[in-house]
Order: structure tokens, then C-alpha cells, then sequence
């Protein structure tokens, strides 16, 4: 019996192991961190837990597409990097929100969420394959729930453990967003590294314009993709932070939305997947403009009201007191009964036979 291993499924190993090491490392000195209080302890034990998401990240991109694809697609990711955090940052502005919980929702999308997300693909693309069936039906299948999931879990766990950072929809949206966002850079850099890889083959120049197109469609037009599906979580998990105590409603409020931003990850995705099955990429290109920018409108509509009312909000806690209706009477009104007479005039000398009269 052959025992011998490759050398490919022992670097496969490897990784793996030392991923799940600094994850599970992480994950416990985080827990241990925040059950104590000490930031210390949590920042590091998070620094860790995205360092193993890094690792597995870091393997799969470079490992399958090389290095120098893998540098040309981390450059054109971080190009609408700014736009996407700065947006949310936006929204959020007029609270202050830790900045350590805002950076923890980003790297948690672009680190953890998006980590467990490729590995769960990968399997179910190769069970697919190994049924006889188009692997693409893992983007419709498997790409939405495990998705959603993952980049939900990172503001779900502020949610349990810092419960006065979010406290309404805003929060739930900005902090989503940022998951959002970052899964949409990580993602991104995969995809521009196969795309610089696609083009290379013709020169580097077909292999830059490949990049570029795909930044020009992924980094511009859909940049705001999965910010949006996160977004349906966020309005659950911002309802269930305005029910305190009402745990099956707070249940209800999370899952339904979830399923929604499932749902919409799965046409968003099997628009694609049927657009090139029958022939006809023409057939995203109607869905976008037909449901998903109306959608997409509303959603930041819904999200500019919520951050006006933030800041009326905002604006009144800075005002100051308004005075008494007392204080505000003008200074010729009568006395009130408890304030003391004015004192009497003194009198004057009689007025004698033949004197004139005093004039008052």
C-alpha cells in the first residue's frame, strides 16, 4: 500500500495546519481578553485569528495564480478601497464609534469571512464536479449562504460582546457595510490575479487591460455588491438591537433578513451563471438596472435618513438647556406674591394755612 503524499497535499497540509493554529489561538486569547477586560489580550488574540485567514488567503492566491499576479491584483483591490470604507465612515460620522470595532468588521470580511467562505466554495465546486455537474452552480448553491453567514458573524459577535456599540440600524449598517467592504477587497484581489493570469498569456500588456475591465465592472459599477446583501442583515440585526429581551423576535428579525440578502446574493450570481449557460451575458445586464440599482437606491436612501436623524440627534444633545418659562417674563411684570412690597414714600411736612401745595 502507497502511503507517500505529494508534495502539493503536504503544502496544503501545512498550511492548513498552521492557519487553524493561529485561528484557534486567536480566537481563545480574544475570548480570554474581552472575558477579563484586557484590550491587550483581545487585540492581539483578533491580530491572530485574521493573520490565519491571511495565511489560507495568501496560499491560495499566490499558490494558483504566482506572485507577481497576485501583487498586480492586491494593487487594483485597493484602488476603490477608499471609496468603499470612506462611505461608511460617512454614515457614521456624526456617532463616534470605536475605531477598533470599525477596523475589527473590515478585517473580519476581509480576512475570516472571506477564508471560510473559499474553502466552503471550493468543496462544494468539487462535490459538484465529482456529481457530474457544472462547478459554477457552487456561485448559486453554496457562494450565497456561506457568504452571508461569514461576513454577518463579524458584526454579530460585536453584537454579543459590546452591545453598547450597536444599539440601532445605523450601527448594524455601518458595521456590516465595513464587513461588506472588506470581503469585497479580498474577493477582488482573487479575481484580478486570475484575470491578470488570463491575460498574461498574450503579454503583460493584455494581462494589465484584463485587470483594468475588471476594475472598470467590479471595482466601479458593482463595487457596492456585497456591502448591499450585507446591508438586508443589517436592517434584522439593527431591529434586534432595538428589541432588548424579545429573543425570539430578535431570532426572527436576523434570520429573515439574512435569507433576504441570501436571496438576493443568489440572483445577483445566477444572473451571471444562466446569462453564460444560455448564451446570453445581455441578461445581468438588464437584471442591474431592472431590480438591483432601484434596490440599491432605496437602500442608500434608507440609509442618508437614518444618518440625518443621527445628527439631529446629535445636534440636540450639544444644545444647551433651554431656560424656565419663568426666567423668561420681561423686567416690568408685576411681582410675584412671594416677592416682598416696595417700601412706602416717606411723608412730607404738613401743608400749612396759605402754603402752597406740594407738588407729588
Amino acid at each position: 500500500m502507497n502511503l507517500a503524499i505529494s508534495d502539493e497535499l503536504l503544502t496544503l497540509i501545512t498550511v492548513l495546519g498552521v492557519a487553524v493554529g493561529l485561528a484557534i489561538t486567536g480566537a481563545a486569547l480574544a475570548w480570554w481578553g474581552t472575558a477579563r477586560g484586557a484590550r491587550g489580550r483581545t487585540v492581539t488574540g483578533v491580530a491572530l485569528l485574521f493573520a490565519g485567514g491571511l495565511t489560507v488567503l495568501g496560499w491560495a492566491i499566490v499558490d494558483g495564480a504566482g506572485a507577481r499576479a497576485a501583487a498586480v491584483g492586491l494593487v487594483a483591490a485597493l484602488l476603490p478601497a477608499p471609496i468603499l470604507v470612506g462611505t461608511f465612515l460617512w454614515l457614521g460620522r456624526y456617532r463616534r464609534r470605536p475605531w477598533l470595532v470599525l477596523a475589527f468588521c473590515f478585517g473580519w470580511g476581509a480576512c475570516v469571512a472571506t477564508a471560510i467562505a473559499l474553502g466552503v466554495n471550493t468543496g462544494a465546486a468539487y462535490l459538484l464536479h465529482r456529481g457530474g455537474l457544472d462547478q459554477n452552480l457552487a456561485a448559486v448553491v453554496s457562494a450565497p449562504v456561506i457568504e452571508e453567514i461569514a461576513k454577518l458573524l463579524g458584526p454579530l459577535l460585536v453584537y454579543w460582546t459590546a452591545r453598547r456599540h450597536l444599539t440601532g440600524t445605523l450601527d448594524a449598517i455601518v458595521y456590516c457595510g465595513l464587513a461588506g467592504a472588506g470581503f469585497a477587497v479580498s474577493e477582488n484581489v482573487l479575481y484580478a490575479s486570475g484575470a491578470y493570469v488570463y491575460g498574461a498569456s498574450l503579454g503583460d500588456a493584455a494581462g494589465i487591460a484584463q485587470v483594468t475591465i475588471l476594475v472598470a465592472v467590479r471595482g466601479l459599477a458593482t463595487m457596492f455588491a456585497h456591502p448591499l446583501m450585507t446591508g438586508l442583515s443589517a436592517i434584522g440585526l439593527g431591529r434586534a438591537a432595538r428589541l432588548p429581551g424579545r429573543k425570539g423576535k430578535q431570532t426572527a428579525w436576523i434570520i429573515g433578513m439574512l435569507l433576504c440578502g441570501m436571496g438576493l446574493h443568489a440572483l445577483w450570481n445566477g444572473s451571471s451563471v444562466l446569462g453564460v449557460a444560455l448564451d446570453l451575458p445581455a441578461l445581468w445586464f438588464a437584471l442591474y438596472p431592472a431590480f438591483l440599482a432601484p434596490l440599491f437606491f432605496t437602500m442608500v436612501g434608507a440609509a442618508l435618513w437614518l444618518r440625518a436623524a443621527d445628527a439631529r440627534r446629535t445636534q440636540t444633545s450639544l444644545l444647551p438647556p433651554r431656560p424656565r418659562r419663568a426666567a423668561l417674563a420681561p423686567p416690568n411684570s408685576r411681582p410675584s406674591p412671594a416677592s416682598p412690597a416696595a417700601p412706602p414714600p416717606a411723608p412730607g411736612p404738613a401743608a400749612g394755612p396759605g402754603s402752597p401745595a406740594r407738588t407729588p
